[in-house]
């Protein structure tokens, strides 16, 4: 058995950049269209192993089954798994003649009403094993519900055989889609569900030819999305797992990222007081506390990242610097790169 170490440094496709959300679970059909290469939609197979609650308790969940959190007392949910490639699946998705690993496998997590996309620590795939995977999902975070799905792809681009997947990010496998049920939960998960606007309709919002607005005047804020643009909106409401539509989403989801995360992160800044108070409003408290370590890292506690970031909004040549730490903690987290030249490659290739 493998243990989940990361993957190799060389490997850098990025899996959180696939979306099952719009593919039924277990209850329904698989509506994976088929790729031009070997690939197996449902040959990876898996169960969970372990989970533990922040709070020390293990829930009843298990794979085979939807699961259920609705009313469950809990901050952060561990989940262990252990994902096997059969011979057969590896045999199928890999050249007989190649050598070294050049695949990554990993457990893709998605939750569409918080424009949540992740992937687990990853591990290279170099024969057929049975690999450990654990996946840490913060309450605050989600919303509605969550769909998990172990992933296969190519770690890195190299070959040219047409029959097998050569570049790097290719899909391989995936297996069986597993959905959580959740309830309303912290207020970043209620903050970050955008609504749909026509803008044209109302003079307080921005002119039509913007794309988000973010209303500062609610308390939480609210994300509003213009849906004079249909057919982004339609894009951003896509079900498509791959190709075009899929492609197009996950740029506009990153564009939209890029707009909203500065602007909560320097008002939640704006409500801490002089004396270094913390703001009074939890959503506030919970966009300082997520990107507190991607702006001051990891040694940096609550009330120091407080502090710093009341002393770096006071100070115009620290601001400044504080705004190219943002754009850099929002570039990290969305990765535009992987997503832009998933869709550029399509475009490629047409």
């Amino acid at each position: 058995m493998s243990d989940s170490e990361g993957a190799s440094g060389d490997s850098v496709a990025d899996l959180s950049s696939f979306d099952f959300s719009g593919l039924e679970t277990r209850s329904g059909n698989l509506r994976a269209s088929k790729l031009p290469h070997a690939h197996d939609p449902e040959g990876l197979q898996w169960e969970l192993v372990g989970n533990e609650t922040s709070e020390g308790e293990s829930l009843a969940l298990d794979v085979e089954s939807r699961g259920r959190l609705v009313g469950r007392n809990w901050d952060e949910l561990e989940l262990n798994f252990e994902v096997t490639v059969t011979d057969d699946l590896y045999d199928t998705v890999v050249p007989s003649d190649e050598d070294g690993s050049h695949a990554i496998l990993g457990i893709v997590y998605f939750c569409r009403s918080t424009i949540l996309r992740d992937v687990s620590e990853t591990v290279t795939v170099d024969g057929a094993d049975t690999y450990e995977l654990s996946v840490t999902l913060q309450k605050e975070d989600l919303r509605d519900s969550v769909v998990l799905n172990p992933a296969l792809a190519r770690s890195d681009s190299t070959g040219t055989d047409e029959n097998y997947a050569t570049n790097e990010g290719h899909r391989m496998a995936e297996g069986d889609l597993w959905t959580i049920e959740l309830d309303h939960v912290g207020s970043l998960g209620s903050l970050l569900q955008p609504r749909e606007k026509k803008f044209s309709e109302d003079d307080d919002f921005p002119d039509e030819d913007h794309l988000v607005f973010v209303d500062f005047e609610r308390n939480p804020p609210r994300i509003f999305v213009n849906s004079d643009h249909e057919r982004i909106v339609a894009c951003l409401n896509s079900d498509s797992n791959q190709g075009w539509e899929a492609s197009a989403r996950e740029v506009l989801y990153n564009h939209i990222e890029s707009q909203i995360w500065p602007q909560l992160i320097l008002e939640a800044a704006a409500g801490i007081s002089d004396d270094g108070d913390v703001p009074e409003e939890e959503w506030k408290r919970a966009v300082i506390e997520k990107f507190r370590e991607p702006l001051y890292g990891e040694e940096i506690d609550y009330e120091d990242a407080v502090t710093n970031l009341r002393e770096d909004t006071s100070s115009p040549e620290r601001v400044r610097r504080l705004i190219q730490d943002i754009d850099d903690a929002v570039q990290t987290k969305t990765n535009p790169p992987s997503d832009a030249m998933s869709l550029l490659n399509l475009i490629d290739r047409r």
